[in-house]
C-alpha cells in the first residue's frame, strides 16, 4: 500500500455530511493557547462556506473538495476572559461557551502518565492522598481533555474524548484525571496564575515505537521499526486473508502437537474425569499459586467452591473472568460443561464470560466452578490464574460476587521436544497489538498536532527498560513530534526512570 496513510476517519462520511462539524478537538471549557494563532477546523458540505465568530471577530471560511474547512484567528494573550465561540454554516449553528486562552500542554506516556488520582487507595494506581485531593480538586481554571486509547491501523483517527469534551477540573471528574499531569497543570496554574489545559493521551504498559509515526521512524531511519510496518502495509482485505492464514497455519501446527502429546507423553490420572464433578474430594488439592509455571506443556486444573450471595439466588447468573490465556480449555459448573475451546481456536473466542441459567446452580448449598486448562506456552498457566483469582465474578444486574479460594492440581507435564516436534508458532498479528510502532500515534496523537500546545509532558513506563535502542528512539519521537506541531523548539519535559542493571543504553 501504500506508503500515504488515509485521511481522518470522519472524513470517509463527508459525502453524507449535510451540516457543519467542528473538529473534536473543540468543546466548551477547553483553553487554547496563547501567543499562538487561534485556528477552528472541522468538516462540512464540500465547497459551503463556514462562519465562526470568536472574541469579538467573525471570520468566514470556504470548505475545500473534501469538504474541510478552517478560520485562524490572530494569536491572544492569556485571560481569565470566558469567550464563546459560534460556528456556523447557515444550516446548524455550534455553540462553544467558556473558552479560556492560557497554556496547554500534551500529556503522554504509558502507565505513569496514565494513573489517576483515584478515588480510593490502590497500590500502584491512585495518588496516597487520592480522597483528599480528589475532595480539594475544584481548580476553574485548570482544565483536562482525556483522549480515549484508540489504536489506528494505517489510518489517522480523530480524536475521541472521554465524556466527549473538555471538563473544569472538580470532584466530579478529578478521580479519572491522570495523577501525574494534574500536579503538574495544577502547580503550574498556582505559579503562573494562568489558564492550563491538559490533553492526556498515554496507555499503560505500551512502548514508545507506537508512539512515533512513520514518518518519524523515515527520518530517523530506524530501519527495524519501519520493516515491522511494511510488513502489514496491506489493505483491509489483505489483512483479512493474512490472518486466516495465520490462524489456519496456527490450529494445523497445534492439531498435530496435540496427536503427538497424546500418543507418546500423556500419562493422564484415571481419575481425571472426575475434577469437574462437584462431589470430588479437593481437600488435598493445593491452593492455586500464582507464582506456579512449567516449561513444558502441562493440562493443569483449577477448583473453586462457593455458596451463592442473597443477591444471586434465583438468577440467572453472568460468570465473567474475561480473557483465557490457556491454549485450550473447558470449564464446568458443578460438572455441567458450561464453555469450551481447543487450543487452536482463535484468541477471540477464549472467553470466560457466560451467562448460566439458575436452574444450574444449588441455591442454598455448595457450588463447584472447574476449568481445566492446556498450557503450551510458559507463563500462560500463570497469566490465567491471575484472571481467575482477581477477577472471576458472578454478576447479576450491578451485583457482584467475587470467587475465591481457588484450588489446582497439575494432570499432567511432559516435554514437547522429547517426541520431535516443533512447538508452534501463534500467528503474527502485531498490526492489532497497541505496541505495533505508529499505530497509537495514529490513534491518539495526530488528531491533536493541528492544535497548538505550550508543550509535551512525557513520563515513560518500563516496556522498554534495559534496551539501548531506547535511546535512538526517544530522540526520534522528540524530533518527530516537533515537525507534527510544526514547532521545532517544542519543549518536551521528560521524567526518566532509573534503568535497572543497563549502564550502557546511552552509548549506543
Amino acid at each position: 500500500m501504500k506508503k500515504t496513510l488515509s485521511l481522518f476517519l470522519a472524513c470517509s462520511a463527508l459525502a453524507l455530511m449535510a451540516e457543519v462539524r467542528p473538529d473534536p478537538v473543540f468543546s466548551s471549557d477547553m483553553v487554547l493557547q496563547q501567543n499562538s494563532p487561534v485556528s477552528f477546523f472541522g468538516t462540512c458540505d464540500k465547497d459551503d462556506a463556514v462562519t465562526v465568530e470568536f472574541a469579538g471577530k467573525k471570520l468566514s471560511a470556504e470548505a475545500d473538495g473534501k469538504g474541510q474547512w478552517k478560520a485562524v484567528f490572530p494569536a491572544m494573550k492569556a485571560s481569565y476572559t470566558p469567550y464563546a465561540a459560534v460556528i456556523s454554516d447557515g444550516k446548524k449553528n455550534v455553540r462553544f461557551e467558556n473558552i479560556l486562552i492560557g497554556d496547554v500542554w500534551f500529556c503522554s506516556g504509558q502507565s505513569n502518565m496514565q494513573m489517576p488520582i483515584g478515588s480510593k487507595p490502590v497500590f500502584g494506581w491512585s495518588a496516597a492522598n487520592c480522597v483528599k485531593e480528589v475532595k480539594n480538586s475544584s481548580h476553574p481554571f485548570l482544565r483536562m481533555a482525556e483522549q480515549n486509547r484508540k489504536r489506528g491501523e494505517n489510518q489517522f483517527l480523530s480524536a475521541n474524548l472521554k465524556y466527549g469534551k473538555w471538563v473544569v477540573s472538580s470532584p466530579k471528574y478529578a478521580a479519572g484525571f491522570s495523577a501525574a499531569a494534574y500536579f503538574f497543570g495544577r502547580a503550574l496554574q498556582k505559579e503562573l496564575n494562568i489558564p492550563i489545559g491538559l490533553i492526556n493521551s498515554s496507555w499503560g504498559g505500551t512502548r514508545i515505537e507506537p508512539w512515533i509515526s512513520r514518518e518519524g521512524f523515515e527520518a530517523a531511519k530506524l530501519d527495524l521499526e519501519l520493516k515491522q510496518i511494511r510488513k502489514f502495509d496491506m489493505t483491509p482485505a489483505e489483512k483479512k486473508e493474512y490472518e486466516t492464514k495465520e490462524w489456519n497455519r496456527f490450529s494445523s501446527e497445534m492439531n498435530v502437537l496435540e496427536d503427538v502429546l497424546a500418543k507418546n507423553g500423556a500419562e493422564k490420572k484415571t481419575d481425571c474425569a472426575r475434577y469437574a464433578e462437584t462431589a470430588l474430594d479437593d481437600s488435598e488439592w493445593t491452593k492455586a499459586d500464582l507464582n506456579s509455571n512449567s516449561p513444558y506443556v502441562v493440562v493443569r486444573w483449577y477448583r473453586v467452591h462457593f455458596k451463592l450471595n442473597p443477591a444471586m439466588k434465583g438468577k440467572n447468573l453472568r460468570i465473567q473472568a474475561g480473557g483465557i490465556p490457556a491454549e485450550g480449555a473447558e470449564v464446568w459448573l458443578n460438572g455441567k460443561p458450561v464453555v469450551s475451546w481447543k487450543p487452536g481456536a482463535r484468541d477471540g473466542i477464549k472467553y470466560l464470560d457466560k451467562v448460566v441459567p439458575a436452574a444450574m446452580f444449588n441455591q442454598d448449598g455448595d457450588n463447584v466452578l472447574a476449568l481445566r486448562g492446556i498450557y503450551v506456552y510458559q507463563w500462560s498457566s500463570v497469566d490465567q490464574l491471575r484472571r481467575l483469582v482477581r477477577k472471576t465474578n458472578l454478576i447479576a444486574g450491578k451485583d457482584k460476587q467475587l470467587l475465591t479460594g481457588w484450588k489446582e492440581r497439575t494432570e499432567y507435564t511432559c516435554k514437547y521436544k522429547n517426541y520431535k516436534v516443533t512447538l508452534p508458532v501463534k500467528p503474527d498479528l502485531f498490526f492489532k497489538s497497541p505496541q505495533m510502532p505508529a499505530t497509537l500515534f495514529n490513534g491518539m496523537v495526530k488528531s491533536w498536532t493541528r492544535l497548538p500546545v505550550k508543550g509535551v509532558i512525557w513520563y515513560q513506563g518500563c516496556s522498554n527498560n534495559g534496551q539501548p535502542r531506547y535511546y535512538l528512539q526517544h530522540k526520534a519521537l522528540i524530533a518527530d513530534w516537533r515537525k507534527q506541531w510544526n514547532h521545532p523548539e517544542l519543549p518536551f519535559l521528560i521524567v526518566q526512570l532509573a534503568g535497572y542493571n543497563n549502564k550502557n543504553w546511552q552509548k549506543t
